[in-house]
């Protein structure tokens, strides 16, 4: 199976419209996956339930 890397996004805003993108072009939720540091940090909304997160960390660590 080929596996490709789309990109590297700061913001969820711009990851958002990266998968809208994809999907636009017949890429399904199940055929990405989306690897981020902290897994609270991605917000991928309802519509997007498919995609799986990998991620270091669930939360990030506080001392509080």
């Amino acid at each position: 199976m080929e596996k490709n890397v789309y990109g590297v996004f700061d913001s969820n805003p711009e990851l958002l419209a990266a998968i809208q993108d994809l999907k636009a072009k017949g890429i399904s939720g199940t055929q990405m996956t989306v690897a981020a540091d902290i897994k609270n940090y991605v917000q991928l909304g309802n519509e997007h339930t498919d995609i799986l997160i990998i991620a270091n960390q669930d939360k990030e660590d506080t001392l509080f």
